[in-house]
């Protein structure tokens, strides 16, 4: 069996990390973190000013009686004295002064007790929020002494909400765990079983009377066998959501060397030629039966000898918002000049390969100069 000719496109260089980055890849940039920098300290200052001006506001009618007071003896000692001393008129602003006192005695207790502690609160919230999930299950209050009772009961519902949060979290991780093996041996016993269907197809064929009825059983032990190579590469540990068109085509063509093989072909030859495309789980069954039916094709219609089948896949150029477009296409002879899939729509390879088609929500495509089938279709993960 001759080899695959597999030529693989390296995957395009990655650009640059941007210096508005930051170094672990979070996307969260230093304009982001200056915008909420910006954000706290303009809601610092709004809690200032609220508690300031209901400060004032509570203080007011011991200010008004301070003025009263301080001019009721500004009053007495202009009439008994009539100037005022140095001493006087300390006595005199002596209200006022203890007033002013009071209120910024009173501004720095709410700053110190009310206005910085909820603040720690809210950056403790905030960076709780903003971080991933291994590092916030150490970001809790604990016993931090934030003044009064009030504050700390508050503290310590955060921490218990948390600790709600991260244990569901847990919860929902390990159940997609559980999820994801339990899915993946779904996908391993279908595929063992298709695999004790496609031996038994094997026995039956060696007994076939004539090379038709073999030849039928190749072809649906090749249907058999696209099923399970997409079963055996869904799921697979390195790509989780979906299927590496490399590995599929790569096996599909491993195996179609092989059952292709007949006597007006006795040497076949599969070349591969795939971008590293991860296609989307509900693609991976269309595509490998697609590859399968038009190699199948192409050996009924090539001329007998040595038969060259070349399957490729490509990825097209984005264009503005649409979705990223892949194009598999299956070259050969057999497929130069005339349409044979549109002269025989009613054949079962026909109405298959038309099938698998509608599928991917495309058409395919004949190129009569080249010999080529091809389809093109949205159905990347």
């Amino acid at each position: 069996m001759a080899p695959i000719r597999s030529r693989r496109r390296l995957p395009a260089p990655m650009p640059p990390r941007s210096p508005n980055r930051c170094r672990r890849g979070l996307p969260i940039c230093y304009a982001r973190s200056n915008s909420r920098i910006h954000t706290s300290l303009t809601t610092n200052r709004q809690l200032s000013k609220t508690l300031g001006g209901a400060l004032i506001l509570a203080l007011l009618p011991m200010g008004l009686l301070a003025v009263l007071l301080s001019l009721r003896s500004y009053n007495a000692v202009i009439a008994v004295q009539g100037a005022v001393s140095p001493l006087g008129l300390f006595g005199i602003v002596l209200p006022v002064l203890i007033w002013i006192t009071a209120l910024v005695v009173g501004w720095y207790a709410v700053s110190r007790l009310v206005v910085q502690p909820l603040l720690a609160i809210e950056r403790g919230m905030a960076l709780y929020g903003r971080s991933s999930d291994p590092a916030r299950t150490r970001l809790r209050f604990g016993a931090r002494d934030f003044g009064s009772a009030e504050l700390a009961s508050l503290a310590a519902s955060f921490d218990s909400m948390a600790d709600e949060i991260d244990q569901h979290s847990r919860n929902l991780r390990s159940a997609l765990v559980e999820q994801q093996r339990l899915t993946r041996e779904v996908h391993h016993r279908v595929k063992n079983n298709l695999q004790i269907v496609s031996s038994l197809l094997s026995l039956q064929a060696r007994g076939a009377d004539s090379s038709e009825s073999a030849q039928t059983y190749a072809v649906i032990q090749a249907r058999l066998a696209a099923l399970m190579h997409v079963h055996r590469w869904m799921y697979d540990d390195a790509t989780s959501h979906g299927v590496d068109l490399t590995s599929l085509a790569g096996e599909l063509c491993a195996g179609l060397e092989t059952s292709l093989v007949s006597p007006a072909h006795p040497k076949v030859t599969m070349v591969c030629e795939t971008a590293p495309i991860i296609l989307h789980p509900d693609a991976a069954v269309p595509v490998a039966f697609l590859i399968t039916e038009l190699a199948s094709l192409a050996a009924s219609y090539a001329e007998p000898g040595p038969l060259e089948i070349c399957v490729s896949a490509t990825l097209l150029p984005r264009n503005g918002d649409d979705p990223v477009k892949s194009k598999i296409a299956v070259e050969s002879a057999g497929f130069k000049g005339v349409d044979h899939i549109a002269a025989a729509s009613m054949t079962p390879t026909a109405r298959i390969i038309h099938g698998m088609a509608r599928q991917l929500r495309s058409a395919l495509v004949h190129d009569a100069d080249i010999g080529c089938y091809s389809v093109t279709f949205a159905g990347s993960a």
